[in-house]
């Protein structure tokens, strides 16, 4: 299947390809957002702790999700106007780092708001995350 579908690739021209990677993005995209729609009704109508939780985790997911998608769509159009992948993905994992290290406040911040959210149920497991997470933050 791969074999075929990367001869397919290689005879369109460029701009086609560009098309298609294009479309297939923007329709990944509406994907997402119909999800999220369809999420966002059925967990509205449910008045829940548990819910809102749910909620909280499913939408840092489905952000993550978009940005993989564009992240991945802009990497293979920029491979058509013959940038290197492996150039963009190095340059995206280095600036990455520099934006991870600037921002370790803010993801200790998540990861502590994450571990809140999914153990609240249980004190001691609670507990014994933030302890894990001080010792790593050290």
């Amino acid at each position: 299947m791969y074999v075929y579908l990367s001869k397919l690739m290689n005879a369109l021209s460029t701009p086609l390809r560009i098309f298609i990677i294009a479309a297939i993005m923007v329709a990944l995209h509406l994907m997402v957002i119909l999800v999220r729609r369809i999420s966002n009704k059925w967990m509205s109508s449910q008045v829940s702790a548990k819910l809102s939780k749910s909620r909280t985790i499913s939408s840092l997911t489905t952000s993550a999700l978009v940005f993989l998608i564009y992240f991945s769509a802009l990497g293979l159009i920029l491979s058509e106007f013959g940038v290197s992948l492996k150039a963009y993905l190095a340059s995206a994992f280095i600036l990455g780092l520099a934006i991870g290290f600037g921002s370790q406040g803010l993801v200790q911040d998540v990861v502590n708001g994450l571990a809140d959210i999914t153990l609240a149920d249980d004190p001691r497991l609670a507990k014994q995350a933030e302890e894990k997470v001080k010792i790593i933050s050290v």
